[in-house]
């Protein structure tokens, strides 16, 4: 634990409600995107420091088991909301017209200009589209298959875990199916090794994402509000990212369930 610094930005309350409808919308979506974006990237780094040196479980411990599926299920989930945001900051379609007409309206240096070509062309191939498509934001509706991966599994990975308690079912073959899409779409493809890269190239495209995202950021609350207040915030505690504990699947239910259920019916 040691101390951790943090600017605190104060924005107008006034002139925030003095927005346009459309800028005031630019501005909460663009912070939203970012919250989505910086949070699941924490997560899959966190969740991905927790696996076992070869990626593909076989007849690891249940918890190496769920932190495989939990790096699927945030790597994924992360790519959906990438790419969902950038279809409202391309505006391609008429869902993201009123926030374009915004960020065109924006005076871009050219390093922003740069970040967002980048990113562009970084989109345009078919990986990201093909994991939100088929396991990410959508389910496929093609059958779901596993001859990619037939060669790597054995009998060790047919099985499934549960205890007969709501939560706790979990069925690593289905995350190897998550797979199929996620990889590249090539002949007994090596998951080992292909989907270390397709991780690599996710967490490249998010750096470019979140900076662009920021820096148009900035340049509209600079637009709207000019100058403003900052203050400096100290997190007196902060933890190292190390020495957070690992995120665990199998855990004792809390002692006051019963409580919980019945406030939640």
């Amino acid at each position: 634990m040691k101390p951790f610094g943090l600017k605190k930005i104060k924005l107008s309350l006034p002139t925030f409600w003095a927005m346009s409808d459309e800028r005031r919308s630019a501005l909460l979506l663009l912070g939203l995107f970012l919250n989505d974006a910086n949070w699941l990237m924490k997560l899959l780094v966190k969740a991905g420091r927790s696996l076992p040196p070869e990626p593909v479980p076989r007849s690891n411990t249940p918890e190496e088991d769920a932190n495989y599926s939990l790096v699927m299920l945030i790597m994924t989930t992360l790519v959906g909301k990438i790419w969902e945001g950038w279809d409202l900051i391309s505006g391609k379609k008429s869902k993201g017209k009123k926030l374009r007409s915004t960020l065109d309206g924006l005076v871009m240096p050219s390093h922003v200009k740069s970040l967002e070509a980048k990113l562009k062309q970084e989109l345009s191939g078919d990986l990201f589209v093909r994991i939100r498509c088929n396991v990410s934001f959508h389910y496929s509706e093609k059958l779901i298959d596993l001859s990619k991966l037939k060669s790597k599994i054995t009998e060790q990975d047919s099985f499934f875990y549960g205890t007969g308690n709501i939560g706790d079912t979990l069925f690593p073959l289905s995350t190897l199916a998550g797979l199929e899409p996620v990889l590249d779409p090539k002949p007994n493809v090596d998951p080992e090794t292909a989907l270390g890269e397709v991780i690599d190239e996710i967490i490249g495209v998010v750096g470019l994402y979140c900076g662009f995202v920021s820096e148009v950021l900035t340049l509209l609350v600079q637009d709207e509000f000019g100058h403003f207040v900052s203050e400096g915030v100290t997190i007196s505690d902060a933890p190292e990212f190390e020495t957070e504990p690992m995120i665990h699947f199998f855990v004792h239910p809390p002692s006051n369930l019963e409580e919980i259920r019945n406030s939640l019916a």
